[in-house]
């Protein structure tokens, strides 16, 4: 039997699903822009996130006028334990904030709920390298990519990504590596500068 706990934070309304042992098993979170304000969201744990309005990617903005100033755009030193490799020339975010939502976690559902995501102009100009929506924790598999990126690749199954437009992008609109049972259903993907979708070593995937 699930007892349902409703815990509300800015504008996040989070509900946790927990079982008879009371362990987190899913979640029903609402996104807003506030939960983008300072880096990618990292969805990490299975459930369902729908989106409450569009969604601007433009993480530690700084000033168009002086854009290498203070790491802008850029994880902060102090964000390491959030995103590895922060001032650092290795790890999972030495390439910068890579993607603008992580799905991190098996049976995990992302309602775009009719709204869209997208970088900023300013954004798309400094990260290079980039995806509106990844499923997985890291830009490449292990022993892949420019440099060393750590390793600990994880890729996500059981995802459903719907209902709404995925928009400017400096790479992918969707990027993911090695799933399993993914479902892409009635979305618009735009503006995106090499792939509206990059989906490698899958199988059941339903678009």
């Amino acid at each position: 039997k699930a007892n349902i706990i409703k815990l509300k934070d800015d504008e996040t309304e989070t509900i946790i699903n927990n079982n008879e042992n009371n362990e987190p098993t899913t979640v029903d979170i609402k996104l807003s822009q506030s939960d983008f304000t300072h880096g990618t969201n990292r969805i990490k744990q299975p459930g369902t996130y729908t989106l409450t309005e569009n969604i601007m990617f433009d993480f530690n903005a700084g000033d168009i006028n002086n854009p290498n100033y203070d790491r802008s755009w850029l994880p902060k030193c102090e964000q390491i334990n959030e995103y590895p490799g922060a001032c650092q020339w290795d790890g999972y975010y030495w390439l910068g904030f890579w993607a603008g939502i992580t799905i991190e976690s098996n049976n995990v559902t992302l309602n775009l709920n009719g709204y869209s995501v997208k970088m900023s102009d300013s954004f798309y100009l400094q990260q290079r390298y980039f995806a509106c929506i990844a499923l997985s924790n890291k830009a490449f598999l292990d022993t892949f990519g420019p440099t060393f990126l750590g390793v600990g690749y994880k890729s996500s199954s059981n995802v459903i990504i719907k209902n709404g437009i995925i928009g400017l992008s400096s790479h992918f609109g969707i990027y993911a590596q090695s799933v399993n049972n993914v479902q892409l259903l009635d979305l618009h993907i735009q503006n995106f500068e090499t792939h509206g979708i990059l989906i490698n070593l899958f199988s059941n995937l339903k678009i």
